[in-house]
């Protein structure tokens, strides 16, 4: 049920705007936490697609893991700045 109403509220985010004529940044950051909760995979998968159906451009923030995970702010400098993401390289990979 929560995953049902965090998929709406990202939705309804990024569809706002992509309807206001902006490309949506969505920004990776969830770290190596997804290699140990099998929900966070599919979740990734899902929040992708919403993204893709909006025209998102996807962010990440530092180096990524050894494994290509993007870093979660916790473990970033304050002044990392960011680059651009390949969601679907990364997928592929995941």
């Amino acid at each position: 049920e929560l995953h049902r109403h965090n998929m709406e509220a990202f939705r309804y985010i990024v569809s706002t705007v992509a309807e206001g004529g902006y490309a949506p940044a969505v920004w990776a950051a969830w770290g190596t936490i997804i290699e140990k909760r099998p929900y966070l995979p599919h979740c990734v998968r899902e929040m992708a697609e919403i993204g893709k159906s909006c025209g998102a451009k996807w962010l990440c923030a530092g180096k990524r893991s050894n494994k290509g995970h993007p870093h979660h702010p916790l473990y970033l400098r304050k002044d990392e700045k960011t680059a651009d993401f390949d969601i679907d390289a990364y997928l592929e990979a995941l």
